[in-house]
């Protein structure tokens, strides 16, 4: 059973975990035996999330209640880090997954990030669209097991009936945007773009982008910002002019890592005009530019591609999305370090050719 067409996280269905503010992903026991003691210590390290999260699967519904545990700002960090660190430590190690497949290690964190953020999506209400999800199925077949919806119907206060329901689109949208499970096969179908044709939906075009790995608050983003009291960073003032680009390339910061830090909505929509930030993961920045590729911009800049998928969440695990962030800034180095002044030429130089995204 391949990794990319099914779920297969049963390794981690440890849905009998006690409700802890930190839980463990691996034990000593299940942890592959065939890695190094740092890989190990990475992926035996805690996460700051609700004991359902690992359990989580693409395809299945939750309570709204279980939901409004799961999915927070400091899981969805604490994720994002997880993956870093194992990225870092695992970068050259595999495992033998599910069906006898030698898999890359990093991928574990990617693969729980996708089945987390793809969970926990919400409309612009802040409602989840896997309840959104849940109440429409139950409204298509009142007849459907018991056991494929949320126990007792709980959709929080979602009654779907539409099928162009916006929830219905962006849950159709993320997975058209993945490189895994149904992801290239709804791509190449033109699954997405037949939905949003026949529901006359617009200014949502597929961009093979995992940004939306980062949107995990169900918080409405206005105007403005304010930095935290306890930023752990350092504060910055927004200019009259800033952009989150602007804002990236002038204070040493990943787009990515700018908008997750502050909480902020994927692709710099509703950026704020005023206010402060928190910079937090600062680091040597790179921007994106036309014909890129992960393998060119690595090497560009002496550091391994693995290296620069685990500062970089936001790019997906075959790079495919690449071509979509052309102008975005990219950590060069371990975001949270020292930051390096780039070039003052707004744009890097193309690193290499770009690659096509896969149509199976």
């Amino acid at each position: 059973m391949s990794l990319f067409t099914k779920p297969s996280l049963a390794l981690w269905a440890f849905s009998l975990l006690p409700l802890v503010h930190a839980i463990s992903i691996y034990t000593n026991i299940t942890v592959p035996s065939n890695i190094t003691d740092a890989c190990a210590s990475a992926l035996l390290s805690d996460v700051n999330c609700d004991a359902v999260v690992p359990a989580l699967v693409t395809g299945d519904y939750y309570p709204e209640t279980t939901l409004s545990r799961a999915c927070t700002l400091n899981c969805a960090s604490s994720l994002a880090s997880y993956q870093l660190d194992i990225a870092s430590a695992c970068a050259d190690e595999t495992w033998l997954a599910y069906g006898n497949e030698t898999m890359p290690i990093t991928i574990i964190p990617e693969i729980l990030r996708y089945n987390y953020n793809l969970t926990c999506l919400t409309n612009d209400d802040g409602e989840f669209c896997n309840n959104a999800a849940a109440s429409y199925a139950s409204y298509l077949d009142s007849n459907a097991s018991i056991s494929a919806i949320p126990a007792g119907g709980d959709y929080g206060n979602l009654t779907v009936t539409d099928p162009c329901d916006i929830c219905l689109i962006k849950n159709l949208k993320f997975q058209a945007e993945s490189p895994y499970y149904a992801g290239p096969d709804i791509y190449s179908s033109s699954l997405y773009q037949s939905k949003t044709s026949s529901c006359g939906v617009t200014g949502m075009p597929l961009t093979t982008t995992s940004g939306t790995i980062y949107t995990a608050t169900a918080t409405d983003v206005s105007a403005s910002s304010t930095a935290t009291a306890d930023c752990a960073g350092t504060e910055y003032t927004v200019q009259d002019g800033d952009d989150c680009h602007s804002i990236s390339f002038s204070q040493g910061i990943s787009t990515s890592w700018l908008l997750v830090d502050n909480n902020l909505t994927a692709n710099c929509v509703d950026f704020p005009t005023s206010g402060s930030l928190c910079l937090v993961d600062t680091c040597s920045i790179y921007t994106v530019a036309t014909n890129d590729t992960c393998s060119g911009i690595a090497k560009a800049n002496n550091i391994t591609e693995a290296q620069l998928k685990a500062w970089n969440p936001s790019i997906d695990a075959g790079c495919y999305n690449l071509d979509s962030m052309v102008d975005y800034q990219l950590c060069i180095s371990k975001p949270g370090g020292t930051y390096t002044m780039p070039s003052t030429t707004g744009t890097a130089t193309s690193a290499s050719t770009t690659a096509s995204v896969p149509t199976n």
